[in-house]
């Protein structure tokens, strides 16, 4: 039965199927046309519209240069402030015990002083003042002393900026002055060789320490009272305070000692040297402990944070440099200041550090 089906007429495939597949085709052709209007139509948009504007320093070819050094670069976060109002050199700095006023002296005769939290200048002492060199606060922070060039110490009410006292040493530059933590007995260095004590009770000079080879350039007194470090030429002298006897020479550095710092533990202290290093001394027998060098220029002063743990120096390369007093390990560098760096001074919470400079500014910076 298979062959009797009716199976239709056999016809040839192209007359069969040819006018389907007609009808298919240009069903193809008509989508492919209104493809090709479509893309056609996004081309010449795309050519006529503005493209994306190249990089402000791309070169002719579209090559976008790498960053600068000062694109890379982040603001310095240790410093806080910059404290202006000198119009001469700045020499030294000194935090009052409290640390919410800071004392700055400087070569245009002044000594200012500052209110830390907001770096706003509070009084500005000016009476009978020549260049001055140096200041320190009384451990009270009822007063202040500031050392001069015309051979005068001149003493100081925090509160109201009225002139106290003046203690005159004969025609030498006083280079610098300290008071004894227990504020009884302030000392002045002098270009004179002499380093002279005395009584704030009553301004009674009752010591002085003679026999240095040159200017006392830098003075200060151990924490615990005992002794006074006094820095002259290479060498560096400490003192008995109570009777005035010479305890220690040593001949501390290759070139003049410039300051002079002891570690709050009193066990210790350091110098600043125009040799370009730091040094750490042993206070019980004179032992050099370490050498630390990094500076490229003249040491000018040198501090040690209220832990003890930290020093730091100032120098004349325009950096203060910050060390692990340890083990004399390099810890961070502040830049900023574009003149030599005369001194710097930890608040006694450790949490700024002052910086004075020729530059005619102070700046605190975050020391950690």
């Amino acid at each position: 039965m298979g062959d009797d089906t009716d199976v239709g007429e056999s016809k040839p495939v192209s007359e069969a199927t040819s006018p389907r597949l007609c009808r298919r085709d240009m069903l193809t052709l008509g989508w492919l046309a209104l493809t090709g209007v479509i893309v056609a139509g996004i081309i010449v948009r795309a050519r006529d519209e503005p493209g994306p504007k190249p990089h402000a320093n791309a070169d002719s070819a579209g090559a976008v240069p790498a960053p600068q050094d000062a694109e890379l670069a982040s603001p310095d976060v240790a410093l806080v402030r910059t404290l202006i109002g000198h119009t001469a050199p700045v020499t030294g700095v000194a935090f009052a015990p409290d640390g919410q006023t800071l004392a700055s002296s400087a070569g245009d005769k002044t000594v200012r002083l500052w209110h830390v939290p907001d770096g706003n200048t509070l009084k500005t002492l000016r009476e009978g003042l020549e260049y001055v060199n140096g200041v320190a606060f009384a451990p009270d922070g009822q007063s202040l002393a500031s050392a001069s060039s015309d051979g005068t110490v001149r003493f100081w009410h925090v509160a109201d900026g009225t002139s106290l006292r003046t203690l005159t040493i004969s025609t030498a530059s006083v280079n610098s002055v300290a008071f004894a933590p227990d504020g009884q007995v302030v000392a002045a260095a002098s270009t004179d060789g002499m380093v002279r004590l005395w009584r704030t009770s009553d301004g009674t000079l009752f010591q002085t320490l003679a026999g240095h080879a040159g200017a006392v350039s830098s003075i200060a007194f151990a924490p615990d009272g005992q002794m006074l470090a006094a820095a002259s030429q290479k060498t560096v002298r400490l003192w008995h305070v109570g009777d005035g006897g010479l305890m220690r020479e040593l001949t501390a550095h290759d070139d003049a000692v410039n300051s002079v710092a002891f570690a709050p533990d009193s066990q210790s202290f350091a110098t600043g040297s125009s040799d370009k290093t730091v040094r750490l001394w042993r206070v019980s027998d004179g032992m050099l402990l370490r050498v630390l060098a990094g500076h490229t220029d003249v040491v000018r002063g040198v501090a040690f944070a209220p832990d003890g743990q930290t020093l730091a120096s100032a120098a004349h390369d325009e950096t203060i440099r910050l060390w692990r007093a340890s083990d004399g390990a390099f810890l961070r560098i502040f830049n900023g200041h574009t003149g030599l760096v005369s001194g710097v001074a930890f608040a006694p919470d450790g949490q700024l550090l002052a910086s004075s400079s020729n530059d005619t500014t102070i700046r605190l910076w975050h020391p950690t």
